[in-house]
């Protein structure tokens, strides 16, 4: 009886933890997807370029994620994070796109 009452915990654990990676994951794409979205407007890129800036929106994601809620705390941390998402965004986006998104950005800041 023991057994089974531990079988039956240990699997409830796996399938919520399971559903908690699934529920993350769908927020992740979803984020990525609307940062994709709100960049293809101002930027005016292709399609097989939202497609890799997608996948890129995804990594910053994933990363951003991993930050504390005292974003003061981690201030390198996501200067590095920003750092890479833009060296990947200058990659992928003709001269013309990246220096628009740079102006963007200082507007921002």
């Amino acid at each position: 009886m023991k057994k089974l009452t531990l079988f039956v915990l240990l699997f409830s654990l796996f399938v919520g933890s399971t559903t908690l990676v699934a529920q993350n994951k769908i927020e992740l794409n979803a984020a990525a997807a609307e940062q994709t979205e709100e960049l293809r407007k101002q930027l005016k890129f292709s399609d097989a370029q939202r497609d890799q800036v997608y996948e890129v929106c995804k990594e910053y994601q994933a990363a951003y994620r991993t930050l504390s809620v005292d974003l003061q705390a981690n201030k390198e941390w996501k200067a590095k994070i920003d750092t890479r998402f833009e060296n990947k965004l200058a990659s992928i986006l003709t001269d013309e796109q990246f220096n628009h998104y740079k102006k963007m950005q200082q507007t921002i800041e």
